[in-house]
């Protein structure tokens, strides 16, 4: 059995470190040197586009009684956003299960891109959802005995913004991982950012973790943060949140609170409008946080003349629950038309 896991390349390349590699090529000739056709293998790569290893057109490592599993299609790079495919395989081969149930398992796990199976020595790789011709040798395979324990993940961290906005996580040590000012820092320990996505991600996470989005420019954004601990998800999701140039908004989650209330409490999000240090809001939460837009006087999504106009049917009334009254203040007047005014084309 060969298992690698790490970096790779479309080229069918496996990096070992910064100055040595492996290639399909390598492979073949180690292959052919040390084996027969006979011997039962398997090979699993957990690698970006490790799918080349099998449709490398001209040293494919695909061959009689080999089993090929990657993480990847030949195409696709590798996110390891949560548990990434081999938490998924090993749990089932430790669990006592064949390689093609491991397989399935581990391709369960991955999102964003598609594992692949080969085993009949075709060069194709299938996906665990239409595998064509291949697993009737995986089916056959299984490591191990059904009495060892199934492995338990470290605890992961993931955080993960849609535009606009910059995506910074803190630790207790004030240690930065994200992007500032459209550098790239990975300051805490065990964690990458990941450009194409504007994803950090944490693992092991053995710490508490601040999240913070830095507006920059005018709009809305959505920020999901997932903690994984024990083979249990707990996810926070922050959707349509107003922001623009400068403001700072700061995240913190209590993940047993959270866990423990069923998602109705445990997370605090501070607000600095214009990002001078002072947070003119803090709001308490729970599992998913939508800000209420009070100056989105008749709900249709903007801000634009129609709230004005309906103030202004309104000005001057007084009372509870008033059409137009924006701050709750009781009563309609020029406040009102001014808080719109501020959020006037959101």
């Amino acid at each position: 059995m060969l298992y690698m896991v790490g970096h790779g390349s479309e080229l069918a390349t496996f990096e070992l470190n910064k100055n040595e590699s492996v290639t399909s090529i390598d492979l073949v000739k180690w292959f052919d040197e040390n084996f027969s056709e006979e011997t039962k293998m398997l090979i699993v790569i957990d690698a970006c586009y490790s799918g080349s290893f099998i449709t490398d057109p001209t040293y494919s490592i695909s061959s009689k009684n080999r089993i090929i599993v990657t993480s990847t299609r030949d195409d696709e790079k590798n996110w390891w956003i949560f548990n990434h495919f081999s938490f998924g395989f090993w749990q089932s081969i430790q669990q006592g299960e064949n390689v093609l149930q491991a397989f399935i398992k581990g391709s369960d796990k991955v999102w964003f891109f598609h594992s692949w199976l080969d085993d009949n020595g075709d060069a194709e790789g299938h996906p665990s959802e239409s595998l064509d011709d291949d697993g009737s040798l995986a089916v056959t395979m299984k490591i191990g005995e059904p009495s060892v324990p199934a492995v338990e993940s470290e605890p992961l961290t993931s955080a993960t913004l849609s535009s606009p906005g910059e995506l910074r996580v803190y630790d207790s040590k004030e240690r930065i991982t994200g992007l500032v000012n459209g550098n790239i820092k990975e300051e805490i320990p065990n964690s990458i950012y990941i450009e194409e996505s504007k994803t950090v991600v944490i693992f092991p996470s053995i710490d508490t973790y601040r999240y913070e989005v830095v507006g920059t420019e005018e709009g809305t954004y959505g920020l999901k943060v997932n903690s994984v601990k024990d083979g249990e998800t707990t996810t926070f999701t922050a959707t349509d949140i107003p922001t623009s140039p400068n403001s700072v908004h700061q995240y913190t989650v209590d993940w047993d609170a959270l866990s423990k209330s069923e998602g109705k409490e445990g997370v605090a999000v501070k607000m600095d409008s214009d990002g001078d240090g002072t947070f003119e809001e803090t709001v308490n939460t729970g599992a998913t946080f939508t800000p209420e837009r009070p100056w989105d006087v008749n709900s249709d999504g903007e801000i634009n003349i129609s709230d004005l106009v309906l103030v202004g049917k309104h000005f001057g009334e007084t009372g509870g629950d008033i059409v137009g009254d924006v701050n709750e203040d009781g009563v309609v007047d020029i406040i009102d038309l001014i808080l719109i005014e501020s959020h006037f084309g959101e």
